[in-house]
């Protein structure tokens, strides 16, 4: 890591730039800026700029300093450990969530299995404005806070789960699971696919 100065009206991050760096804010402010529209404002402490290198896409957001500011500067070599990091978060979030919600439909699966089902899923990462159609097969669980509109236009949270139709109102970050098709292909038994709407109450209250 090493650290940089960045002056007053200067743009560090462009959006839809490549980019190889994540940054971290010793003093100073910063305004984050979508389509022109100005959607936050990042004080020391904040990191920001991970997620063209989490998901190798170019950047989401222009990041303009507001007053003179100093920030860190991690580069891919230096990410590879945060990179890690972040990927045994999200399978220990995948995993909790999956264990509460089969527990909660009293299915029983040996850590092996609920490993390998882990194993199987697919994280993604939805841009703001996508419109994610899902099949009944299909379940999703949050692995950030966002704002989504589905039935109404509402914030989720980590560990919440989708099961229908949304448009991203901001970015989305979550991993899909296609509960029917892992269990029967991926470990080789049956399952009789369940109404999330029935089970989604219990296992909220159980995390």
């Amino acid at each position: 890591m090493f650290p940089i100065i960045v002056e007053a009206e200067s743009i560090l991050i462009r959006e839809g730039d490549s980019g190889a760096e994540m940054y971290i804010i010793e003093y100073g402010e910063f305004e984050v800026s979508v389509n022109g529209q100005l959607t936050n404002k990042l004080l020391p402490g904040a990191v920001f700029g991970e997620l063209a290198l989490l998901h190798e896409i170019p950047r989401t957001a222009t990041v303009k300093a507001i007053s003179k500011s100093k920030v860190w500067s991690a580069e891919q070599t230096s990410f590879s450990c945060i990179r890690i990091r972040d990927q045994i978060y999200r399978k220990a979030v995948a995993k909790e969530v999956i264990q509460n919600f089969l527990t909660s439909v009293k299915t029983f699966l040996s850590t092996e299995s609920i490993d390998k089902l882990v194993s199987l899923s697919q994280n993604r990462y939805i841009k703001a404005g996508t419109f994610v159609k899902l099949d009944d097969r299909e379940m999703i669980i949050l692995l950030k806070e966002a704002l989504i509109e589905d039935e109404t236009r509402r914030k989720v949270f980590p560990k919440d789960i989708l099961n229908k139709d949304f448009h991203s109102i901001s970015d989305v970050e979550l991993h899909i699971h296609q509960f029917r098709g892992y269990l029967e292909v991926g470990l080789g038994c049956s399952f009789t696919y369940l109404n999330f709407d029935t089970v989604v109450f219990s296992l909220r209250m159980s995390l």
